[in-house]
């Protein structure tokens, strides 16, 4: 995602910069996880916030 807020496009929504505090905390809170998990979980599928919402939703059903 860029550091400028105002700027969005494709490129934005398809890598999480795990080192934009704006960027984990926005995602951490749509999905209702702390902003580590959020770190800890792109280490483990990868920085696309697609993958990480999968990984949160298969955590919360098995």
């Amino acid at each position: 995602m860029a550091d400028d807020q105002n700027q969005r496009g494709v490129q934005d929504r398809a890598q999480l910069n795990v080192d934009e505090r704006y960027n984990v905390e926005s995602l951490a809170q749509r999905l209702g996880v702390m902003a580590e998990e959020i770190r800890s979980a792109a280490d483990k599928v990868g920085k696309s916030p697609a993958k990480i919402t999968d990984y949160f939703r298969n955590k919360l059903t098995s």
